[in-house]
């Protein structure tokens, strides 16, 4: 297999460069024994297996085969390699699903065989900023890299029960998402899930996850997302999971709820704050001493509930 980096050509100042270029970006592949050289547009549908499924509406829903037989995984139009980048410049803007688009469970495909969705791959609805909602059937059990990033205008999308990773830049710079609901299965919040996510003002992480990425909710910067309960379950919280990268898009959280008696590891600084706030962290009674003493939280305004 060969790697194709799809790396930005410039440092362009804006959140689409830095999500693209932190989340280094070249996860797209295809096999070198194909017949098909780079320069052809069937180098990244037929070296993949791409094949389509078009719809009442007439959409045309592109799938890639699942792991197991009858199964199939939604993708991005794979005849453009670079399908999240403009001609002219670098931002998504992709016109493959539009509006409030719902995915059913089965799908019957343009050659006639019925396939199950069982997962969301890698970039698959990428830069559709005419996206406005999304459905999902209970089928659908993972998520790729960037599945659903640089959607602007999507507000909302149900997670199923099932899903356990939401992975590397899922849902960053979706700015118009209001809040995240997690299912109970969820055990991995990845890096840069809701990178730049600006419009969160709720944030509902359940039991049992256990580990919340590096900069997962970086530049999360609404001022209606005041506080945030962190799980029992929580063991690992990567560097600045809360940070931002200046005044106006950092943290506005001023309350943490820290429900593990055992301070998770903190790999450095748990948040970075907008002008005038002071976090507090709220800690279970008893345990004040143990997170006080502990490496990355010492430095933090704890009080025990």
């Amino acid at each position: 297999m060969k790697q194709h980096n799809l790396a930005l050509g410039s440092l362009r100042l804006n959140v689409l460069t830095a999500l693209m270029l932190m989340m280094g970006v070249g996860m797209l592949s295809s096999c070198d024994d194909d017949g098909l050289s780079g320069g052809d547009p069937d180098y990244f549908t037929s070296s993949r297996g791409q094949f389509t499924a078009t719809l009442d509406d007439g959409t045309t829903l592109f799938l890639i085969p699942g792991s197991t037989a009858n199964t199939a995984t939604v993708t991005y139009d794979g005849s453009n390699p670079q399908h999240w980048q403009g001609k002219d410049n670098a931002t998504v803007d992709i016109e493959t699903y539009t509006g409030d688009f719902v995915l059913y469970e089965t799908v019957t495909a343009d050659d006639g065989k019925t396939y199950r969705l069982t997962s969301i791959g890698d970039e698959a609805f990428m830069g559709n900023r005419s996206l406005t909602t999304l459905t999902l059937p209970e089928s659908i059990q993972s998520f790729g890299e960037a599945a659903f990033a640089v959607c602007t205008k999507l507000t909302a999308v149900n997670i199923p029960e099932g899903i356990t990773e939401i992975p590397l830049g899922c849902f960053g710079h979706c700015t118009s998402l209001s809040e995240v609901i997690l299912p109970s299965t969820v055990k991995t919040l990845g890096k840069m899930a809701y990178y730049g996510c600006s419009k969160i003002t709720s944030v509902a992480l359940p039991e049992g996850l256990e580990s919340i990425g590096e900069m997962a909710f970086f530049d999360c910067s609404s001022s209606g997302l005041t506080q945030i309960t962190i799980p029992s379950t929580v063991n690992h919280i990567g560097k600045l999971a809360f940070g931002g990268r200046d005044g106006n898009s950092r943290s506005k959280i001023s309350d943490y709820y820290i429900k593990s008696s055992i301070p998770p590891t903190l790999d450095g600084e748990l948040y970075q704050t907008g002008e005038g706030v002071e976090p507090i962290i709220h800690v279970p009674s008893g345990t004040g001493d143990a997170y006080r003493n502990a490496p990355g939280w010492s430095s933090l305004n704890i009080m025990e509930e």
